[in-house]
Order: C-alpha cells, then sequence, then structure tokens
C-alpha cells in the first residue's frame, strides 16, 4: 500500500463496517444466532485491521512459535484440545459418544484433507494470513483468493447440497 498508514487501514476498516451493517440489515428478520455471528465476525475483522496497523509485524501463528520449541508443548495442547472438546461435547445435549468411522467417512474425510491441504498451497500464508493480512490490506490478490475461495464453497454447496445445521 502506497497510502500512509492511517488511511490505508481506514478504508478498509470502513468497507468492514460497512459489510457488517449491510449482514446485519439483511439479518434483521433472522435469527438472533445470525446477528450474533455477524457481530462477532465484524469484530474479528476489525480488530484485525487495527492490529495491522498498531503492530504490522503481529500474527497469531507467530506467536506459538515460542511455545513449540518446549519439549512437552505439543503434547500439552494436544491433550488440552482434545479434553476441551469433550468438556465441550459432554456440556451440549447431545453428550459424547465415541464410534468407529466407516471406511466410507475415512475415504471422504481423507479426500476432503488433501482438498484442503492443496487448497492451503494455493494461497500463500493460509488463511490466518489471507484474512488477518491480505484482507485489511487492501492486497488484490487476497481479495481474489476469498472470491475464488466463496464461488467454488457455493457451488459445491449447490451441486451437493449441505448438510449443515442451524445453530441452536
Amino acid at each position: 500500500m502506497s497510502a500512509a498508514p492511517s488511511l490505508g487501514a481506514a478504508l478498509p476498516a470502513l468497507a468492514l463496517l460497512a459489510i457488517v451493517a449491510l449482514r446485519l440489515g439483511v439479518s434483521r428478520r433472522s435469527e438472533s444466532n445470525f446477528r450474533r455471528l455477524t457481530l462477532a465476525m465484524g469484530a474479528v475483522g476489525i480488530t484485525s485491521t487495527v492490529l495491522a496497523v498498531l503492530a504490522p509485524g503481529f500474527s497469531l501463528t507467530a506467536s506459538f512459535g515460542p511455545m513449540a520449541s518446549i519439549p512437552v508443548a505439543g503434547a500439552v495442547v494436544s491433550f488440552s484440545m482434545f479434553g476441551g472438546s469433550l468438556v465441550s461435547a459432554r456440556l451440549r445435549k447431545h453428550g459424547f459418544m465415541l464410534k468407529w468411522p466407516t471406511v466410507k467417512t475415512m475415504v471422504k474425510r481423507t479426500l476432503a484433507g488433501i482438498l484442503m491441504g492443496l487448497g492451503a498451497l494455493l494461497i500463500p500464508g493460509g488463511n490466518d494470513t489471507l484474512l488477518l493480512i491480505g484482507l485489511p490490506a487492501a492486497a488484490w490478490q487476497a481479495a481474489l483468493a476469498y472470491v475464488l475461495f466463496v464461488a467454488t464453497l457455493a457451488a459445491l454447496i449447490v451441486k451437493l447440497g449441505s448438510i449443515a445445521k442451524a445453530w441452536s
């Protein structure tokens, strides 16, 4: 960006505010969960823009780097994430139940993981760099990657349908 940092970040921040306002206007008669999600994602976008201005070298994933040098950190983080998901499942209405996946499920999930990995290779820096740095910096490459990502997902949902359930 050739503009001064304050002006360069102000335009994407205003664009984010306009998108949040538009989504809130569209969701006025929708369920409250959609409005909460809109506000939460708007706050994430605006906060990342402010972070990009105030601390240009900040990266969420880079903050975890020093932790990786501690020998037991990986095991502790993995155990904590697994334990947190168990507690979260237990606190929800459906509880928690382990079951072995079918071969079909394993093949589908493996292929989905491969596709996700290929997608990550096509977006330099991954999703965090795309959403938290590329879009607020108004990089056309980030906008193009995001538009292609959304268009691909929309085409897949139209073609294959969606099994997503609404939040309750």
